[in-house]
């Protein structure tokens, strides 16, 4: 009996168990920023079910692989025609890889010291658009918070690579204009094998 191919995204799994428990944040997505482009390089091992919004056309997190040893998940996103996130934090650190079409990047700065419960002044620094194969670093404290937006009329689908599992982390959602802060603690898609 033949055994299983290994996919890139098994391999790249094997990788980061090993990596990750080794170096801080900052240094890990610096040591994993080579291999996760090649890793987005070629999607052959990505099934078209996690490139597509569900049924009600929202937005979608599709959990694909989960440390063993260590703690990190990796997760496809596909964002709808002109789907908006909220503006939000991670706690962890990450990488965004665009596979199918464009997401526009928005990055804030926090401008306050997090003191004032439930409250949070933002700057906006920057906006930039990510095509196929552009890789977006997020390492906390200081870049980790964005929007994402796919300004086109096709979904877009990105693999979220993250130094935790945001689905078990109470992160937070940010209003610009009133500066509440607000709990955010998204859910992944049941995957249906």
């Amino acid at each position: 009996m033949a055994l299983p191919t290994r996919t890139p995204l098994d391999q790249f799994a094997e990788m980061l168990d090993t990596l990750v428990p080794q170096f801080p944040a900052a240094e890990i997505v610096e040591r994993v920023h080579s291999h996760f482009a090649e890793l987005i390089a070629d999607t052959g091992w990505l099934d078209d079910k996690f490139r597509a919004p569900p049924e009600a056309g929202d937005m979608a997190a599709y959990l694909l692989a989960a440390g063993e040893r260590a703690p990190w998940t990796i997760v496809s996103v596909v964002f709808p025609p002109g789907t908006t996130t909220p503006v939000h934090d991670h706690l962890t650190w990450g990488m965004v890889g665009v596979v199918q079409g464009t997401e526009t990047e928005t990055r804030f700065a926090r401008l306050d010291d997090g003191a004032r419960p439930g409250f949070a002044r933002l700057r906006r620094l920057e906006a930039v658009q990510n095509d196929v194969g552009a890789i977006s670093h997020v390492v906390p404290p200081d870049r980790e918070i964005h929007r994402i937006h796919n300004p086109s009329g096709e979904p877009s689908c990105s693999i979220h690579l993250y130094g935790e599992d945001l689905q078990k982390l109470a992160r937070h959602e940010f209003d610009l204009d009133s500066g509440e802060v607000r709990t955010h603690q998204p859910a992944y898609e049941p995957t249906k094998c």
